[in-house]
């Protein structure tokens, strides 16, 4: 059995939970048994709701070090070979030990703290500035995009056209858009020329939907929006250039080869869209949101609208570096620890 410790939310976004859903998947069809630790928020339930599987649900105030007790009764109540943690903070040295302390294989997924040289295997697929100097050390450590847990049907899809001219432009930020950077997105996009289409995707935490349909209306750019779809590789895939917030979509959609613009909803997700974007030349990083001009943004889109052989080397280089494996690489290695 693994206990996998993440959480997920308005605030954090949804993607911690999302790729470690798709990583108990995978398991289970190895026969391996998992278990979700996360915080209570509210958010989660429509996420949760439709997953066959044990969650635990923590107190949601409660600090890191006692979470790691709240695991430990797990363990001892329902067994535990090993526990992998995924959280959007990087844990201390004082967490680290409180987790080191259960005496069971400790997984950190893309942990840049102490916890990356000292736990018996770190998965670190999200691009950080740290990974566009030397090399990682130590045998436990895996980083790069190689490694980014994705749903195996973007592997299978149908990659992006990369055409001569952008008819279809996708703004999507993220699962929940706390920011509001959706709304801002659309009203400076919206000097864009009428014949490109502007659609938006919309998160499953995503509160703000009545809103944001009264401001397009009153703007007069028409803006299709989407929430929840079904088959979301497929749903990319039918765009020529999108402006996403900095995340798990961001590496669907390099691995689909659609040329992408990113905004950060926070410094850490500027400095890994920045380290992307250097690593694998498949986008472009304006930084966090409330650093962005809208002036700045559609000069970028306009450039890359009018420029289709960058796009189609983004396109390129964005295949190159995501190949759309890295669940079966991850789900690899852990199944190797348990053994």
């Amino acid at each position: 059995m693994l206990l996998i410790r993440v959480d997920g939310g308005r605030e954090v976004g949804l993607g911690h939970l999302m790729r470690c859903l798709e990583l108990c998947r995978a398991l289970e069809l190895r026969a391996v048994e998992t278990v979700l630790l996360s915080r209570e928020r509210g958010e989660l339930k429509s996420v949760l709701s439709r997953e066959k599987r044990m969650v635990v649900a923590l107190p949601h105030d409660c600090p890191e070090v006692e979470a790691a007790a709240f695991v430990a009764d797990i363990r001892n109540t329902l067994g535990g070979d090993a526990v992998l943690i995924d959280l959007p903070d990087d844990l201390s040295q004082e967490e680290y030990e409180a987790y080191a302390a259960l005496g069971r294989p400790l997984i950190v997924l893309d942990d840049q703290g102490p916890a990356a040289q000292k736990a018996d295997l770190a998965i670190n697929a999200i691009a950080h500035p740290d990974h566009l100097g030397d090399p990682p050390r130590g045998d436990g450590l895996h980083r790069g995009a190689q490694f980014i847990a994705l749903d195996k049907a973007f592997r299978d899809a149908e990659p992006a056209a990369a055409g001569e001219t952008v008819r279809k432009l996708l703004v999507a930020m993220g699962g929940s858009d706390p920011h509001g950077i959706t709304e801002r997105t659309l009203e400076a996009l919206s000097a864009l020329p009428q014949e490109i289409e502007l659609h938006a995707l919309l998160g499953p935490a995503f509160k703000d939907q009545d809103s944001l349909r009264e401001r397009i209306e009153k703007s007069g750019r028409p803006v299709e929006l989407h929430q929840s779809v079904d088959g979301l590789p497929q749903f990319l895939a039918g765009f020529d250039l999108a402006v996403l917030s900095f995340g798990i979509t961001a590496y669907g959609a390099a691995c689909l080869g659609l040329p992408a613009v990113h905004i950060a909803h926070n410094q850490g997700g500027a400095d890994a869209a920045y380290a992307f974007s250097r690593l694998y030349g498949c986008s472009v990083a304006l930084g966090k949101h409330d650093e962005v001009e809208p002036e700045t943004l559609v000069e970028v889109v306009e450039g890359l609208i009018a420029d289709p052989a960058t796009r189609a080397e983004m396109s390129r280089k964005g295949r190159e570096a995501v190949d759309g494996k890295g669940l079966e690489r991850v789900t690899d290695l852990v199944f190797q620890l348990l053994r």
